[in-house]
């Protein structure tokens, strides 16, 4: 009853409470005209941006700590997406940073947008990787059967990065925020299901790392792939921009972190039942 009490406690805390806060505080930030075409490093005040953006990661970090504390660590994960999926909500999508900072006429300003919005992704990707780190380092223990594997940090990040792609590029179809969040998330949940699959002692800070880098990529590929300025607005517009390059910091650690924990369970539960089943049966 306790530990029920405490797994949803901290889950409707972070969706009621505490994320509400992270959107109202990213919300403070706006473009040029007033709007919401903001983020990180794009926007009218972009001192103002960075500290409420911060904010609101530091509020869902200190969320994901204590119930990882509490809870479990795939339950501090959780909670901590939970808050970020609020923060991402109060800054831009792609469209609408691109339309407010670059010349519609000329396209003059997108690749410095992606430039900006990569850097932004690497920032907050950092800081959420070390925070899943710590999360399991300091979060409630929770027994497993396997040693873990050498090395296999680096073939859990891998399924991080796979799984990511695969998510956004079967799901963002669209540049609106809650579809990029989504499609985000549906990487997260492959990646976490790839990841026990291949090792049932997976970190969780591999996995976060790994989608990291796809919302970091993202922007990059755009700018090596789309030429010009000119075609790089043109394909922002008509939504032929590579479908990565839609992800913001905010997105794509929202969606991994509260996509990884479903994966991990998801998987635990078909594949983990199934490996009982052959053990018993010899």
């Amino acid at each position: 009853m306790r530990e029920a009490i405490l797994k949803y406690g901290f889950f409707y805390g972070a969706l009621l409470v505490v994320g509400a806060i992270a959107w109202r505080l990213t919300s403070l930030a706006t473009d040029a005209g007033g709007g919401h075409g903001a983020s990180l490093l794009n926007s009218a005040n972009v001192g103002l941006s960075v500290a409420v953006g911060l904010a609101a990661v530091l509020l869902a970090v200190g969320t994901g700590l204590v119930a990882g504390k509490f809870v479990s660590p795939s339950g501090g994960l959780l909670d901590m997406g939970v808050v970020l999926a609020w923060g991402a909500y109060g800054f831009g999508t792609l469209r609408q940073i691109v339309a407010a900072k670059v010349n519609a006429d000329t396209g003059e300003g997108t690749g410095s947008v992606l430039i900006k919005l990569a850097i932004e992704a690497a920032i907050v990707g950092a800081l959420v990787t070390a925070a899943a780190w710590l999360i399991e380092r300091t979060g409630r223990k929770v027994e497993v059967g396997d040693e873990p594997k050498q090395w296999a940090w680096s073939t859990t990040l891998l399924c991080g990065v796979v799984g990511s792609i695969a998510g956004v590029w079967l799901i963002a179809q669209s540049g609106y925020k809650g579809q990029i969040i989504g499609a985000a998330m549906v990487g997260g949940v492959i990646a976490g299901i790839a990841a026990y699959a291949m090792d049932h002692n997976a970190k969780l800070w591999p996995l976060v790392a790994g989608c990291a880098i796809v919302s970091i990529g993202g922007p990059v590929f755009a700018m090596a792939t789309g030429g010009n300025d000119r075609a790089l607005h043109a394909a922002v517009v008509a939504a032929t921009v590579p479908r990565w390059a839609s992800l913001t910091g905010l997105d794509g650690m929202a969606g991994a972190c509260l996509g990884i924990p479903v994966g991990l369970y998801v998987a635990k539960g078909l594949l983990g039942h199934a490996g009982q089943i052959a053990d018993e049966a010899r």
